[in-house]
Protein backbone atom coordinates (compact mmCIF):
# COMPACT_ATOMS: atom_id res chain seq x y z
CA UNK A 1 0.00 0.00 0.00
CA UNK A 2 1.49 3.35 -1.00
CA UNK A 3 0.50 6.89 0.03
CA UNK A 4 1.79 10.10 -1.58
CA UNK A 5 1.68 13.65 -0.21
CA UNK A 6 0.68 14.97 3.22
CA UNK A 7 -2.25 13.12 4.68
CA UNK A 8 -3.23 12.91 8.34
CA UNK A 9 -3.79 9.19 8.60
CA UNK A 10 -4.38 7.75 12.04
CA UNK A 11 -4.59 4.04 11.30
CA UNK A 12 -4.62 1.49 8.47
CA UNK A 13 -6.49 -1.79 8.92
CA UNK A 14 -6.57 -4.76 6.57
CA UNK A 15 -9.75 -6.81 6.70
CA UNK A 16 -10.68 -10.19 5.25
CA UNK A 17 -14.37 -10.97 5.03
CA UNK A 18 -16.10 -14.02 3.59
CA UNK A 19 -19.81 -14.36 3.03
CA UNK A 20 -22.38 -16.67 1.55
CA UNK A 21 -23.93 -15.23 -1.62
CA UNK A 22 -27.65 -15.96 -1.74
CA UNK A 23 -30.48 -15.21 -4.19
CA UNK A 24 -31.69 -11.62 -4.36
CA UNK A 25 -35.04 -12.75 -2.93
CA UNK A 26 -33.32 -12.94 0.45
CA UNK A 27 -32.22 -9.54 1.62
CA UNK A 28 -29.43 -10.80 3.86
CA UNK A 29 -26.63 -10.69 1.30
CA UNK A 30 -24.63 -7.53 1.92
CA UNK A 31 -22.66 -5.21 -0.31
CA UNK A 32 -18.86 -5.44 -0.37
CA UNK A 33 -17.11 -4.17 2.78
CA UNK A 34 -20.23 -4.49 4.95
CA UNK A 35 -20.98 -7.05 7.64
CA UNK A 36 -24.27 -8.96 7.45
CA UNK A 37 -25.84 -12.10 8.86
CA UNK A 38 -24.43 -14.23 6.04
CA UNK A 39 -20.77 -13.50 6.89
CA UNK A 40 -18.81 -16.68 7.64
CA UNK A 41 -15.41 -15.14 8.41
CA UNK A 42 -14.42 -11.63 9.48
CA UNK A 43 -10.78 -10.98 10.32
CA UNK A 44 -9.20 -7.57 10.82
CA UNK A 45 -5.59 -6.64 11.47
CA UNK A 46 -4.09 -3.20 12.12
CA UNK A 47 -0.97 -2.81 9.96
CA UNK A 48 -0.11 0.79 10.81
CA UNK A 49 -0.92 3.38 13.47
CA UNK A 50 0.09 7.02 13.56
CA UNK A 51 3.41 7.71 15.19
CA UNK A 52 4.33 10.88 13.26
CA UNK A 53 2.77 13.01 10.51
CA UNK A 54 3.18 11.46 7.07
CA UNK A 55 4.69 13.53 4.32
CA UNK A 56 5.80 12.35 0.91
CA UNK A 57 5.67 8.77 -0.27
CA UNK A 58 5.56 5.83 2.14
CA UNK A 59 4.72 2.16 1.90
CA UNK A 60 3.16 -0.21 4.41
CA UNK A 61 3.92 -3.83 3.56
CA UNK A 62 1.62 -6.34 5.24
CA UNK A 63 0.74 -10.00 5.51
CA UNK A 64 -2.33 -11.52 7.12
CA UNK A 65 -2.92 -15.00 8.46
CA UNK A 66 -6.14 -16.36 6.96
CA UNK A 67 -8.25 -18.13 9.59
CA UNK A 68 -8.78 -21.85 9.01
CA UNK A 69 -12.32 -21.92 10.46
CA UNK A 70 -15.55 -19.95 10.04
CA UNK A 71 -17.19 -17.87 12.77
CA UNK A 72 -19.12 -20.97 13.88
CA UNK A 73 -15.99 -23.17 14.03
CA UNK A 74 -16.40 -25.14 10.79
CA UNK A 75 -13.55 -25.49 8.24
CA UNK A 76 -13.22 -22.42 6.00
CA UNK A 77 -14.68 -23.33 2.57
CA UNK A 78 -13.04 -22.47 -0.74
CA UNK A 79 -14.37 -19.67 -2.95
CA UNK A 80 -17.20 -20.90 -5.14
CA UNK A 81 -19.83 -19.36 -7.38
CA UNK A 82 -22.80 -20.99 -9.08
CA UNK A 83 -22.76 -20.48 -12.86
CA UNK A 84 -25.26 -17.60 -12.81
CA UNK A 85 -23.69 -16.01 -9.73
CA UNK A 86 -26.81 -16.43 -7.56
CA UNK A 87 -25.18 -18.68 -4.97
CA UNK A 88 -21.67 -19.08 -3.75
CA UNK A 89 -19.00 -18.12 -1.27
CA UNK A 90 -17.19 -14.81 -1.76
CA UNK A 91 -14.08 -13.47 -0.02
CA UNK A 92 -12.82 -9.90 -0.06
CA UNK A 93 -9.73 -8.22 1.30
CA UNK A 94 -9.76 -4.49 1.79
CA UNK A 95 -7.86 -1.67 3.43
CA UNK A 96 -9.55 0.85 5.70
CA UNK A 97 -7.57 4.07 6.00
CA UNK A 98 -8.80 6.02 9.03
CA UNK A 99 -8.19 9.77 8.91
CA UNK A 100 -9.69 10.95 12.19
CA UNK A 101 -12.68 13.03 13.23
CA UNK A 102 -14.50 15.12 10.66
CA UNK A 103 -12.45 13.62 7.85
CA UNK A 104 -13.44 11.08 5.24
CA UNK A 105 -12.06 7.57 5.71
CA UNK A 106 -11.05 5.56 2.65
CA UNK A 107 -11.92 1.95 1.93
CA UNK A 108 -10.64 0.06 -1.06
CA UNK A 109 -10.20 -3.59 -1.80
CA UNK A 110 -10.79 -6.50 -4.07
CA UNK A 111 -12.56 -9.84 -4.27
CA UNK A 112 -10.12 -12.72 -3.83
CA UNK A 113 -10.30 -16.45 -4.42
CA UNK A 114 -9.50 -18.70 -1.49
CA UNK A 115 -8.50 -22.32 -1.84
CA UNK A 116 -7.84 -24.34 1.30
CA UNK A 117 -4.37 -25.85 1.45
CA UNK A 118 -5.04 -29.36 2.71
CA UNK A 119 -2.49 -32.10 3.14
CA UNK A 120 -3.46 -35.72 2.55
CA UNK A 121 -3.42 -38.16 5.42
CA UNK A 122 -0.42 -40.44 5.74
CA UNK A 123 -0.51 -43.64 3.71
CA UNK A 124 -0.72 -46.99 5.42
CA UNK A 125 2.56 -48.53 6.60
CA UNK A 126 2.31 -51.24 3.90
CA UNK A 127 1.81 -48.63 1.14
CA UNK A 128 4.69 -46.49 2.47
CA UNK A 129 6.95 -49.55 2.44
CA UNK A 130 5.94 -50.30 -1.16
CA UNK A 131 6.80 -46.72 -2.20
CA UNK A 132 10.17 -46.78 -0.41
CA UNK A 133 11.20 -50.20 -1.74
CA UNK A 134 9.71 -49.95 -5.23
CA UNK A 135 7.31 -52.80 -4.52
CA UNK A 136 3.73 -53.41 -5.60
CA UNK A 137 1.04 -51.27 -4.00
CA UNK A 138 -0.97 -53.44 -1.57
CA UNK A 139 -4.57 -54.00 -2.61
CA UNK A 140 -7.75 -54.26 -0.54
CA UNK A 141 -7.05 -57.86 0.48
CA UNK A 142 -3.53 -57.13 1.78
CA UNK A 143 -4.33 -53.74 3.35
CA UNK A 144 -8.10 -53.77 4.15
CA UNK A 145 -8.05 -51.00 6.79
CA UNK A 146 -6.89 -48.42 4.24
CA UNK A 147 -9.42 -49.21 1.51
CA UNK A 148 -13.07 -48.20 1.26
CA UNK A 149 -15.30 -50.81 -0.38
CA UNK A 150 -18.58 -49.54 -1.81
CA UNK A 151 -21.74 -51.62 -2.06
CA UNK A 152 -21.86 -53.85 -5.17
CA UNK A 153 -24.00 -52.70 -8.10
CA UNK A 154 -25.70 -55.20 -10.42
CA UNK A 155 -26.34 -54.27 -14.05
CA UNK A 156 -28.82 -56.28 -16.15
CA UNK A 157 -28.89 -56.12 -19.95
CA UNK A 158 -28.95 -58.02 -23.20
CA UNK A 159 -26.22 -58.79 -25.68
CA UNK A 160 -26.97 -59.14 -29.40
CA UNK A 161 -30.66 -58.45 -28.70
CA UNK A 162 -31.36 -61.94 -27.33
CA UNK A 163 -28.85 -63.05 -24.70
CA UNK A 164 -29.43 -61.73 -21.17
CA UNK A 165 -26.39 -60.84 -19.07
CA UNK A 166 -25.86 -59.76 -15.50
CA UNK A 167 -22.74 -57.90 -14.39
CA UNK A 168 -21.88 -57.15 -10.77
CA UNK A 169 -19.46 -54.29 -10.08
CA UNK A 170 -17.87 -53.34 -6.81
CA UNK A 171 -15.64 -50.31 -6.42
CA UNK A 172 -12.76 -50.13 -3.95
CA UNK A 173 -11.01 -46.82 -3.31
CA UNK A 174 -7.90 -46.14 -1.33
CA UNK A 175 -9.34 -44.45 1.78
CA UNK A 176 -7.08 -41.37 1.84
CA UNK A 177 -8.21 -40.30 -1.63
CA UNK A 178 -11.89 -40.00 -0.72
CA UNK A 179 -12.94 -36.34 -1.08
CA UNK A 180 -14.10 -34.57 2.08
CA UNK A 181 -17.69 -33.33 2.24
CA UNK A 182 -18.28 -29.69 3.12
CA UNK A 183 -21.17 -28.36 5.16
CA UNK A 184 -21.71 -24.83 6.37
Amino acid sequence: MTQTGRNNLEQIDIRLMGQIIQPLARRTTVEPFERGSDVIVDYSHTVWTECAPIEGKFAVPFAIQIPSVTLNGKPLPASATESKGCFGIRYEVFAHMRRGRLRTDYKFGSLVNYMAGKRPEASSPLRQSAYENGGAIPGPKEDPDYWKTLEPVTIHGTVSNHREVEIECQVRLHAIFLPPHLTI
